[in-house]
């Protein structure tokens, strides 16, 4: 099994990275799970909340996190796409804000 090449082509980076993150809410609670949607591998993704870096994970790996009290929060993917012999290819970030609401509705 040969390991897929990182494809490090502007165009297709931006498309992958503008596809964005998937985030499940656990209903009455407080915890989120995120996961990129298309990246791989080939991609670092640092975690921020409201500008704080929480963590990191690669490609599509979940990152879960609990918050500590409802409202709104900008949650962030820094992305770092590498080629495949480990040298950064391109760097960039996207930003969605999610509504968090801890206790029962």
């Amino acid at each position: 099994n040969c390991p897929t090449a990182c494809i490090c082509a502007e165009q297709d980076f931006e498309e992958d990275l503008n596809r964005g993150f998937s985030t499940t809410l656990f209903e009455n609670n407080c915890e989120v799970c995120f996961s990129s949607i298309l990246l791989t591998d080939c991609d670092l993704i640092e975690w921020f909340i409201d500008g704080v870096s929480l963590g990191s994970t690669i490609g599509d790996v979940m990152f879960f996190h609990t918050f500590t009290a409802d409202g709104t929060y900008a949650v962030t993917m820094a992305v770092t796409r590498f080629n495949a012999d480990g040298t950064v290819c391109q760097i960039d970030t996207v930003t969605q804000d999610i509504i968090i609401k801890c206790g029962s509705t």
